[in-house]
């Protein structure tokens, strides 16, 4: 198949607060514990109506200016609302260092148990699918959309498909078991007006968006007893991999660094299941159906296919890596999202959050 394998082998500045409670390194009835994760230092944001002027003097269209001011006074919370709602979860926890061992534990106590979950980490990109859910789509969120979807696609799709897709990946993000949101990294306000002082819709669509679903899962979190942790949790995580993969029965790897099968068949010899290369963000497909997008069915059914029952299954797909976390373990597997750790694995950093991390420390 052009652009991708299919390759499955037979089973051979702010005060921030947390709140853990009874997770399974923790003794029953635990104490709130407060955390203080470092942020990035952000540049200066204008207010609200300041950067609104500073896109209009680089042309930005009106009415898209009005759609993007309109979506950040309706749905962005700040992020001491989100704190404090996060009192209401079974598990919270901003700082991803501190979260990685109890986490890296419950994934642990889950492979040991067969007991199927997942993590999924929300972006601005996985924001811009939720903000194509409210109907009817307007045409600058679309654009938003469509913008952020291309740098992972390669392919543009149209809006009734758009629509289609976010509502999977969406799903997915809200029946995941641990959900990682941006915060406690950077200053996601002061960010998003930045971002809309320059006229970049798509990020600013995105951001809040995804932190509209954040603080409307905490809200939920009461009754469903999901887990919340950063969104930069994927990084945190590869310090505890090695001892997640000793303990695993079966490891089945869904990535677009394909240079990694080898790493991974070294390390698990006959315990890799499974090694799906899907197309890596940035690929230029030569056509739609060459894309991620048009190939997504397909790896959706190879994966449903599989028997997955107490398997380890490690994603690294971008939005459709969502929807694969999900079918994963409906399969009865132990899915984790991992996003960019793959690159940093396969020795390329490809995001501003990798540069503090020296690769040689976590190069296989």
């Amino acid at each position: 198949m052009s652009g991708s394998t299919l390759r499955f082998a037979k089973p051979a500045t702010c005060s921030w607060r947390c709140w853990i409670s009874n997770p399974p390194s923790l003794a029953a009835g635990g104490d709130p514990v407060r955390s203080a994760p470092p942020r990035v230092p952000s540049p200066a944001a204008p207010p609200l109506d300041q950067a609104l002027a500073l896109a209009r003097s680089k042309g930005a269209d009106e009415a898209d200016l009005r759609i993007a001011a309109e979506h950040y006074q309706r749905l962005f919370v700040p992020d001491e609302a989100v704190l404090t709602a996060g009192a209401r979860a079974d598990y919270f926890e901003p700082d991803g260092k501190t979260a990685a061992p109890a986490i890296a534990e419950r994934v642990r106590l889950a492979l040991i148990d067969g007991t199927p979950l997942y993590l999924v980490r929300v972006g601005n990109g996985e924001g811009n699918a939720v903000s194509m859910l409210e109907q009817p789509v307007e045409e600058a969120v679309f654009q938003g959309f469509d913008f952020e979807f291309v740098s992972q696609n390669g392919a543009p799709i149209d809006v009734g498909e758009a629509v289609a897709l976010s509502r999977l990946v969406v799903d997915a993000i809200k029946d995941a078991d641990i959900q990682g949101y941006r915060i406690g990294h950077f200053d996601e306000d002061a960010l998003i007006r930045g971002c809309l002082s320059k006229a970049e819709l798509s990020p600013v669509f995105g951001l809040i968006h995804a932190r509209a679903l954040f603080a409307a899962q905490l809200g939920q979190a009461a009754t469903n007893g999901t887990w919340f942790t950063s969104a930069w949790i994927h990084l945190d995580l590869i310090d505890h991999l090695d001892s997640l993969l000793e303990c695993a029965p079966r490891v089945f790897v869904v990535t677009g660094r394909p240079e990694l099968e080898g790493k991974f068949l070294d390390r698990l010899g006959p315990r890799l299941g499974g090694f799906m290369s899907v197309p890596v963000q940035g690929y230029v497909p030569r056509s739609r159906t060459d894309s991620h997008f048009g190939l997504f069915e397909s790896f959706l059914a190879r994966l449903q296919q599989e028997d997955l029952a107490g398997a380890l299954v490690l994603v690294g797909a971008g939005l459709f890596g969502k929807v694969y976390c999900q079918a994963a373990k409906r399969k009865g597997a132990i899915a984790i999202d991992m996003g960019s750790a793959f690159d940093l694995l396969a020795g390329v950093a490809t995001r501003p959050v990798h540069r503090p991390i020296p690769l040689a420390n976590v190069r296989w």
